[in-house]
């Protein structure tokens, strides 16, 4: 696939004593035809609001990447009324970067953090996706039902749902957690040690079981077998996150995926801070 369109929705929802709601929206194109100089346009649309007083903060803006680089503009930004008397007092006009892109480089951060780049060669990229791929083709990590099937953007769709197998999942994570730590060009002396490994793998497994596990939902093109669609419906008791806590938290995860290989230019902006 040389390029996409890429749709994705998120929402939060929280009841109980602090009801609250929170909401993520991107929607952009992706030029991936050179994988070492891929490019991406998106649009995002971000809300947080509490329920019972109703103050929220929500923005709209556009990122543009470019392997080194990335661009950012705010397009509108609603803040609450206490965080605009903040501004106001430390003289913050947000007037003048609203509608302005912003440049930042990915080189120069690195240089003022000290930090080194860890980007893996495109071989060692390669051989990760490799082993990555032979562990979920050895461990089925999930069970597989088969639904009747339906349209997508005029398409028709295979139509399954995927439910997560918490032992598979709990065999593979050790072999993830050591080929990223690969991956990530780090010795684990001093990062994760066989301990921290066995931690992260229970915590996960704990989490799983707490939320009663996990069902997704995919539409897999019939003539072109591309993915079409990703949902995540999800409702969890706050009781089985934090111990005491009333109330539900309902996850709603939607990916839609269209406009494979079709023409698109994304380019860097010509004025920019």
């Amino acid at each position: 696939i040389k390029s996409l369109h890429s749709n994705i929705k998120i929402k939060i929802k929280t009841t109980g004593a602090q009801p609250a709601l929170m909401s993520i929206n991107f929607d952009g194109d992706s030029d991936i035809a050179d994988y070492q100089n891929s490019k991406e346009a998106d649009n995002i649309d971000f809300l947080i609001e509490e329920t019972k007083t109703g103050d929220s903060l929500s923005f709209n803006g556009d990122i543009k990447a470019m392997k080194d680089v990335s661009y950012f503009k705010l397009n509108k930004i609603n803040i609450p009324s206490k965080l605009e008397f903040y501004l106001m007092i430390f003289g913050i006009d947000k007037s003048k970067f609203i509608g302005q892109w912003i440049k930042v480089d990915k080189k120069q951060l690195e240089a003022l953090e000290g930090s080194e780049n860890n980007e893996l060669s495109q071989e060692q990229r390669e051989k990760t996706k490799k082993k990555v791929e032979s562990i979920f083709k050895e461990k089925k990590i999930y069970s597989v039902k088969e639904m009747p099937d339906e349209k997508i953007n005029g398409k028709m769709a295979y139509h399954y749902i995927l439910s997560l197998d918490r032992e598979k999942i709990k065999e593979i994570m050790p072999e993830l957690l050591g080929i990223a730590m690969e991956s990530s060009k780090k010795s684990s002396n001093g990062i994760l040690g066989t301990a921290d490994i066995e931690k992260i793998t229970q915590s996960i497994d704990e989490f799983l079981k707490k939320i009663n596990g996990l069902n997704i939902e995919l539409w897999i093109g019939k003539k072109d077998f591309l993915l079409y669609e990703v949902k995540i419906d999800k409702e969890i008791e706050a009781s089985a996150l934090e111990k005491g806590t009333n109330g539900k938290l309902t996850i709603n995860f939607d990916l839609v995926l269209s406009k494979f290989g079709e023409s698109v230019k994304i380019e860097p902006p010509k004025d920019y801070l």
